[in-house]
């Protein structure tokens, strides 16, 4: 559904797919959030890509025993999506 880069602050880079299973759990733990604002992009707050980012990297093993509010103070989370490639190169 979406991928996610996360560094840590001494430059660690690691990568995790947010799955349907990490929006489901978002929506879940989230007053008022839909999966239609997820596809729109209209809900898709930094509170939320951060929340869905910490699920995903949590089931994968990225941040294993980091709480939210760890993973919100030591990581930066950014999206990686089609429209970050590179439009010089040969595949687009």
């Amino acid at each position: 559904m979406i991928t996610f880069e996360l560094t840590t602050d001494d430059g660690h880079k690691s990568t995790v797919d947010a799955t349907a299973r990490d929006v489901l759990m978002w929506e879940k733990t989230t007053k008022g959030a839909k999966f239609g604002d997820f596809q729109d992009g209209s809900g898709l707050t930094l509170a939320a890509m951060y929340k869905i980012a910490w699920f995903a990297a949590k089931r994968v093993g990225v941040v294993d025993g980091v709480d939210l509010a760890e993973f919100e103070r030591d990581y930066d989370v950014v999206p990686i999506g089609d429209d970050d490639a590179d439009p010089t190169s040969e595949d687009r």
